[in-house]
């Protein structure tokens, strides 16, 4: 599977919108009904690839309860709109596609559960493989403690971070395609943080920010890069 064009990228852009919509509507900022429908309309589509993707807006949503607690409103122009958009989707897949029920998902439980880099290894060592894939996603983590960045958004973003991680693991399969939301939003993590202690003269952790610039880009840019050349563009390549 090569890594362009997965339903991942519009993941990424889905997840960034509606944590950035979430933490203005927990700081009582204004919102532009341009933005809400712009961020709507990327998230309906977005969350609605994968039933793993809406552990995005669950954890965010989470988390504005548990801030807002009784100023915590759950229903909002962007969270009718996507459940209105889940409901149509379900609707049209049960009028339209009933064959996907019928024949695609049974041959996909049958067959897809072989595939992926976890299934060559022994049960016992699947999970530990899983982990050691996605060690990436604690230098944004690591950079937001040592920077001690307590901006909403960070937090925000640290917060979606988790939720793609819980994706991935509860994927299991180990496609490197799986990794890119997760890539992504700790790379913008990253330049953030480090944009922001530059800004405040701290050189010690910005120098910091640059170096895990360098290790997330080399994995998640150089990487596959290198493998595309090494393949001459060979279109399945798992790893």
């Amino acid at each position: 599977m090569g890594e362009t064009g997965q339903r991942e990228h519009a993941f990424f852009v889905a997840s960034v919108l509606w944590t950035a919509l979430a933490v203005a509507r927990m700081e009582g900022k204004p919102i532009s009904s341009a933005a809400l429908l712009i961020t709507l309309g990327f998230s309906a589509y977005g969350f609605a690839l994968k039933h793993v993707f809406v552990l995005v807006p669950l954890l965010i949503e989470g988390c504005m309860m548990a801030r807002l607690r009784r100023a915590y409103r759950p229903i909002r122009f962007e969270t009718l709109g996507l459940a209105a958009a889940a409901v149509l989707y379900t609707m049209a897949l049960v009028l339209f596609a009933q064959d996907f029920f019928s024949r695609i998902v049974p041959m996909v439980m049958v067959a897809y559960s072989n595939f992926g880099p976890v299934m060559q290894r022994a049960p016992s060592r699947r999970l530990s493989f899983i982990l050691g894939t996605t060690s990436f996603a604690i230098i944004p983590f690591i950079m937001a403690l040592l920077a001690w960045d307590k901006r909403s958004l960070t937090l925000g973003l640290l917060v979606t971070l988790t939720a793609m991680l819980l994706a991935i693991w509860l994927q299991m399969k180990g496609w490197r395609y799986h990794m890119l939301a997760a890539q992504g939003l700790s790379l913008m993590l990253v330049v953030s943080i480090g944009a922001k202690m530059v800004a405040a003269r701290r050189w010690v952790v910005a120098t910091l920010a640059a170096l895990g610039l360098a290790l997330l880009s080399h994995q998640a840019i150089y990487k596959p890069i290198n493998r595309v050349l090494l393949t001459k563009g060979q279109p399945v390549f798992p790893t």
